[in-house]
């Protein structure tokens, strides 16, 4: 699947394969498969729900497990750490998943309530990458609905980044 195939399933926009980064909204996708109705899932039950093969899933999953983002709590089950809801600026391996997951997860742990609208060169300056970059994953992530485009150009979280569990950072009210 291209990742404007990919873009245009999972948020309904169609998207440039220049403008989106595949890895982060699989990344992001495999995590929003966890919810208060569903804490633990398995490879089986993920793969089915994102529409991908049963190993695509588990590699998927092992980078989250890896990167502290799941943890497994039964033979085959994962569920959501809190990191997930906390991301950090660790160091991850050269895999382009991670990176792109890590950079989509810094991307959403800019907004605070003190920074509730941001621009992208603003989000760029504060994460130290550069603004083109910046804009795809910004873009990515307002095409599957992690942010919002305010009249201004600038952006803020959606509602379905605060389910995702950001609303559980420290200092973030819901």
């Amino acid at each position: 699947m291209s990742a404007s195939a990919c873009a245009t399933e999972s948020s309904g926009h169609e998207s440039s394969r220049h403008r989106t980064s595949r890895s982060l909204i699989s990344g992001l996708e495999l995590l929003r498969q966890f919810t208060p109705e569903q804490p633990e899932r398995g490879i089986s039950e993920l793969a089915l729900a994102m529409g991908v093969s049963r190993p695509t899933a588990h590699r998927y999953a092992a980078t989250c497990l890896e990167l502290g983002y799941l943890e497994q709590v039964r033979t085959r089950r994962y569920r959501l750490t809190r990191r997930a809801a906390e991301p950090g600026m660790t160091t991850l391996d050269d895999r382009r998943y991670s990176r792109a997951l890590h950079s989509g997860l810094a991307i959403l742990a800019c907004f605070t309530p003190e920074r509730a609208l941001l621009g992208s060169t603003e989000i760029a300056q504060l994460l130290g990458m550069s603004v083109a970059t910046t804009r795809r994953f910004v873009v990515t992530l307002a095409e599957v609905g992690y942010l919002e485009r305010d009249p201004s150009s600038k952006y803020r979280l959606s509602l379905q980044a605060i389910d995702l569990g950001i609303a559980g950072w420290p200092g973030v009210e819901e």
